[in-house]
């Protein structure tokens, strides 16, 4: 399983693992988004390495403010807060961090 030059299968399994640990956690919502350029951006959620096979993150979260932070190969990178809210959506849109 190949997802791109930032990520790999053991990282997706890893992430996978995380996700499921952490939805023991009765507090969650999910964020969305969606980044570009797709290649060669990197994508933080709460300083930690996100991996996605594209340029869609659909993440389920704690409740609680969080911090989304996509970089491009330039090394330019925009830092965006967010608040999940319990058993919410939150739709951020499209963030291009070479603007």
């Amino acid at each position: 399983m190949s997802c791109g030059a930032w990520g790999s299968a053991s990282g997706v399994r890893r992430q996978t693992a995380e996700i499921a640990a952490a939805r023991s956690a009765s507090v969650r919502g999910i964020v969305r988004f969606r980044f570009f350029p797709a290649k060669g951006t990197r994508v933080e959620i709460d300083g930690k390495a996100w991996t996605t096979p594209s340029n869609l993150v659909s993440a389920e979260l704690p409740a609680g403010q969080h911090s989304l932070v996509p970089g491009a190969r330039s090394g330019k990178r925009i830092a965006r807060s967010v608040v999940v809210e319990d058993a919410k959506t939150t739709n951020i849109g499209t963030i291009d961090p070479a603007q």
